[in-house]
């Protein structure tokens, strides 16, 4: 069983659980006890809970939830900033409130029970907590509920198959393939890529730092609630406030990082099918490109190139001598990409050396994980363990051997992954944790041994999934397949 069949029952429950039980259901913030400062940080306490302030920029926080006062959070591997950047602030202490001001931003926190506000300097209110209920946890969940102003909007979120204002709209925050859509099972609203940052038209917007699968609840449930729910993990968030939307969204690329500049090619048309059997085939289309003066920068190699996915190298038979080929091909003005999956298939030359040595993902015995009836055989395959730093090494040196032969970019798919479940184990933990940022990993291992190998080159990497922080890696996105048909264009 795969893990996106398992999520849409289990969020049914969670959302039954979170938001139509009673408040009691979910333990937020109890009464103000005191705060501390250390630093740039300020951490409020609520008996054995506490919610910590880690300001970035005077507009700028992140606020973590801590259930407990020895609560523990990992290192980001999204965020690039830390915080060396001076900010001063002002805290005023009365009976009711807390309050915490910067040049930029006024964060109030009351204290019976404890509850956030945020105001814009003049005390314009931008976003607040609920009395009823705000940073919470239940179980393994972690929940961030907010107040939704009556004429606020909200966008963002990665990749969905609806409408771009998502305000009334719930779904998940989980990397799914749909292929065809909208023609099988309708419009979907999880999609390949998901990031959990969302923008409102009040000028703020919110990433939510958790690698965990989690939902997103827009007024939908409750049209006056926003809500966040990460299955696991522990929960953090940055605010952003700018008077501008467009700097909104600049401090956000500036905390998660900027993204890369592609080659100049890659601006150009790419002519990509399924697929090229041979390099006859491909030629052939080289030459009706030409003939019609069609101008074409890059020609894109499915999945004929290879004879076994997993191999990671050219199919001589129907590719003989691919120095030879992809010299040609530029020759006449076509750069090559080719495709490449994070699956190694059984009768795969790498899967022997890959299981061996512990580089696909397990089982919690320790075995590797075998998928049976893989799609592209009908054969057993396993998942490569990108989290695992050997892995990762291994990986990149077949892409050397790739590139050496003359290709120009890469075409990463099934990075969701599209094929994993509950019960994988990685080297960085259960799959649930890894799931979403499979494909960042994969997108970072190729960009710096790429950078590293070819410092005079850019990197171009054609992908179908995605996560917060992925821009930075070299990456286009594309949209998964699609029907061909109106509404699927309309999609």
């Amino acid at each position: 069983m795969t893990l996106k069949k398992v999520l849409p029952a289990n969020y049914l429950l969670l959302i039954l659980m979170t938001l139509s039980l009673s408040a009691n259901a979910q333990t937020s913030l109890g009464d103000f006890t005191s705060y501390s400062v250390q630093g740039k940080s300020v951490t409020v306490y609520a008996g054995e809970s506490a919610l910590r302030f880690v300001f970035y920029r005077p507009n700028l926080v992140r606020v973590d939830l801590m259930p407990t006062l020895t609560t523990l959070f990992d290192s980001s591997l999204v965020v690039v900033q830390d915080t060396t950047t001076p900010v001063t602030f002002s805290i005023s202490d009365s009976d009711s409130s807390l309050s915490i001001t910067t040049t930029s931003l006024k964060i109030v926190c009351n204290k019976y029970p404890v509850r956030v506000a945020y105001f814009a300097l003049g005390d314009q209110l931008l976003l607040k907590e609920p009395a009823a209920a705000g940073f919470a946890h239940y179980l393994n969940q972690r929940i961030a509920n907010f107040q939704i102003q009556p004429d606020e909007h909200f966008y963002g979120t990665g990749e969905r198959g609806m409408s771009l204002d998502l305000r009334g709209q719930s779904f998940d925050s989980f990397n799914e393939q749909h292929g065809g859509y909208p023609q099988y099972g309708g419009i979907p609203a999880t999609m390949n890529v998901n990031v959990p940052f969302i923008m409102s038209t009040n000028h703020y917007g919110i990433y939510f730092e958790d690698t965990y699968s989690g939902h997103f609840d827009i007024g939908s449930f409750n049209p006056s609630i926003l809500s966040y729910i990460a299955d696991g993990g522990e929960l953090s968030y940055y605010f952003i406030y700018d008077p501008s939307m467009t700097r909104v969204l600049s401090d956000y690329t500036w905390l998660t990082g900027r993204a890369a500049l592609l080659p100049k090619w890659a601006y150009g048309y790419i002519q990509s099918k399924f697929g090229y059997h041979d390099v006859s085939q491909a030629q052939a289309m080289l030459d009706t490109m030409r003939a019609n003066r069609l101008p074409c920068d890059a020609i894109v190699l499915d999945l004929y190139w290879f004879k076994n996915m997993g191999d990671l190298s050219w199919n001589t038979g129907d590719w003989p001598n691919p120095d030879q080929i992809t010299s040609d091909f530029l020759s006449r003005g076509f750069n090559t990409v080719v495709i490449t999956e994070p699956y190694v298939t059984q009768p795969s030359l790498n899967y022997s050396y890959a299981s061996g040595n512990g580089y696909l993902a397990k089982t919690a015995s320790g075995q590797t994980y075998v998928l049976p009836n893989w799609w592209s055989c009908q054969c057993n395959a396993g998942l490569l363990d990108i989290t695992n730093p050997a892995a990762r090494s291994w990986w990149w040196s077949k892409y050397q051997q790739i590139f050496s032969t003359g290709v120009d970019g890469l075409w990463i798919d099934l990075g969701e992954p599209e094929r994993d479940s509950p019960d994988m184990q990685f080297f960085m933990g259960p799959d649930l944790k890894v799931h979403n940022i499979y494909d960042f990993l994969w997108a970072e291992t190729l960009f710096h041994g790429f950078s590293q190998s070819y410092p005079d080159r850019r990197l171009f990497n054609l992908t179908r999934s995605g996560y917060a922080g992925i821009q930075r890696f070299g990456v286009v996105t594309w949209s998964g397949d699609v029907s061909k048909t109106f509404p699927g264009l309309a999609v």
